[in-house]
């Protein structure tokens, strides 16, 4: 089976969600008058505000807030399902970094909470952690979510690891370590031998400067198309027939024990 997976990169507009809604319309315009489809979309992490963790509770929506119902109503309108980013998500007196998905048919099917916020630069002093990991299935291909700093924890990936057909990363990554997003990403695919899609942010914000440099890598590790640091869009396809024959060949999860927490340590002075 074949999806087509549609990466759109993102400069936005800062704490302006309307003014973003209506970049991301320009962009898939130009993406539809090339002729191509797609069969899902995945948006970047805070793609309606920028990385402004002081202003994060101030945004805050549920799933029948702004935010959801545009995603809605834009998958409806195209018949295309949506990986829908990330946006702040208040929940029984919680403040969350929520990715929502949508359905092709305007539905929405639940979110998945980022795990491994980011401690260097307040975004757990603003939002609480999620603790579940999260496979959307589109139709038949299992969909792993994971959100930016999450990329930097292989525990997540060994939960989807033969789980999954392609993990998908939603991120606001900064510029100046951006290449350690394109070695944790093929790590990644690697591991989990799945397709990788990470969609990043793009632009100066007022905080900080996003890498953009979004990308796609197959179940080798290899990465097939990339962006540059503008704004655009990737489209790829992803062959759950060549995810199935690659962990034939070699099937890495069946070689996958379980480690004691405890760790052995030796040292020097022990020796007599």
């Amino acid at each position: 089976m074949k999806k087509n997976i549609l990466q759109i990169q993102i400069n936005p507009v800062s704490c302006e969600p309307d003014l973003n809604f209506e970049g991301l319309k320009k962009i898939f315009a130009d993406f539809k008058n090339s002729g191509r489809k797609a069969d899902l979309i995945i948006l970047p992490e805070f793609w309606t505000l920028g990385w402004e963790p002081e202003k994060f509770r101030e945004f805050a929506e549920d799933e029948n807030g702004k935010t959801v119902s545009f995603l809605k109503n834009f998958a409806r309108e195209n018949n295309i399902a949506i990986i829908g980013g990330t946006m702040v998500r208040k929940i029984e007196g919680e403040f969350r970094n929520s990715c929502p998905i949508i359905s092709g048919s305007g539905e929405f099917l639940g979110f998945y909470d980022k795990v491994h916020l980011f401690t260097f630069d307040m975004e757990d002093k603003v939002l609480n952690s999620g603790d579940e990991p999260c496979i959307f299935d589109l139709d038949g291909l299992k969909i792993a979510l994971s959100v930016c700093y999450d990329l930097r924890f292989p525990k997540l990936f060994d939960v989807y690891m033969n789980s999954a057909d392609l993990i998908v990363n939603m991120s606001a990554w900064p510029k100046v370590r951006i290449k350690d997003y394109a070695t944790l990403a093929s790590a990644r695919a690697l591991e989990g031998q799945a397709y990788f899609a990470g969609v990043n942010l793009c632009g100066a914000g007022p905080r900080v400067e996003y890498g953009g440099n979004s990308l796609f890598i197959n179940p080798y590790g290899e990465i097939i198309s990339s962006l540059s640091d503008n704004e655009g869009y990737i489209l790829n396809s992803v062959d759950t027939d060549f995810v199935n024959r690659t962990r034939e060949k070699v099937n890495h999860a069946l070689n996958r024990k379980e480690i004691k927490k405890e760790t052995k340590v030796l040292k020097s002075g022990d020796i007599k």
